[in-house]
């Protein structure tokens, strides 16, 4: 399974270094951060041989080399990246908390199916 990564931050490094390097058949194949970021996008792909890095989501979204979304950012930004990404046609891996609200877990579930 290919997946692409969103966000830099000390979550999404725990994850692949702690998690998914159990699993021989899940590889990231993109990272994306907000461009502030990108120096430590770049420091993550370099460790987990991680080959595209983006600062555009409309253009990490558009990559066809994975198919889910692992969304490592703040609680706030969930239900946003997770609904642009389900809406991209990608499946969609979150953190938790989900959502801020019922509805909005409603709505991804929705856009999902």
């Amino acid at each position: 399974m290919k997946i692409g990564i969103v966000g830099s931050g000390m979550i999404v490094r725990f994850v692949l270094e702690h998690v998914w390097n159990m699993f021989e058949h899940i590889e990231a194949a993109a990272i994306w951060c907000r461009e502030i970021d990108k120096e430590d996008a770049e420091a993550i792909a370099v460790d987990c041989r991680i080959e595209k890095v983006y600062v555009d989501y409309e253009a990490f979204l558009k990559d066809d080399s994975f198919d889910f979304v692992y969304i490592g950012l703040v609680n706030s930004l969930h239900y946003i990246y997770s609904m642009r990404a389900l809406q991209a046609g990608k499946s969609v891996i979150c953190e938790k908390p989900f959502t801020s609200t019922a509805g909005q877990a409603k709505e991804l579930l929705k856009v999902a199916k």
